[in-house]
């Protein structure tokens, strides 16, 4: 009983209907992609700069800057003809909010995948004026004549391990990236 109250809570079995449909999480037919059938992405299952290979992801993944990153998202979907992306940070913290706690293990959809932060297509936005009596804003340097250039230089990042976000990541950093698509009919 508890381990069908836990797959319900998981989002892997469905009530009705979607049960019928099968597991949220299925390997495409070449093996290179994961596709969630609840929302219908599909996201790649190697992390940039590895190749799918002989049943993993083999090579050396990628840690490159944002603007490399929404570099190599356009050059892959111009290569493939397919509209990769990065994933807004809401699609990757709730993927990995789906592979935290679920009997489906990270490992065995998206094998070898490096640990620690990834990029999102989510920009960092800073509206209304700036506390300056908040030691952290301090400590940023933000005030209200640079808060909107200082969170330009900013983008939202995921770490897919500890399902946590932040957004004051700066886009110099180097960084993992997995791509992500919608699911073409």
């Amino acid at each position: 009983m508890w381990k069908c109250i836990l797959l319900l809570a998981s989002g892997l079995v469905g009530i009705g209907a979607a049960a019928a449909e099968g597991p949220r999480f299925k390997v495409s037919e070449d093996g290179e992609a994961v596709i969630d059938a609840q929302t219908k992405l599909v996201w790649s299952r190697c992390a940039m700069g590895m190749t799918w290979r002989r049943g993993t992801c083999g090579g050396d993944s990628l840690a490159v800057t944002y603007n490399e990153a929404t570099t190599m998202a356009k050059t892959r979907a111009a290569q493939e003809g397919l509209p990769w992306r990065l994933p807004t940070v809401q699609e990757l913290k709730s993927l990995a909010e789906r592979m935290h706690g679920t009997d489906v293990k990270s490992s065995t959809l998206f094998p070898e995948a490096p640990q620690g932060w990834y990029w999102t297509s989510s920009v960092r936005v800073e509206t209304g004026r700036v506390n300056q009596y908040d030691y952290s804003n301090v400590q940023r340097g933000l005030t209200d004549k640079n808060v909107n250039r200082v969170a330009y230089l900013h983008a939202w990042v995921v770490d897919v391990d500890a399902v946590r976000a932040r957004s004051d990541m700066p886009r110099r950093e180097k960084m993992s990236v997995r791509l992500v698509r919608r699911l073409q009919d």
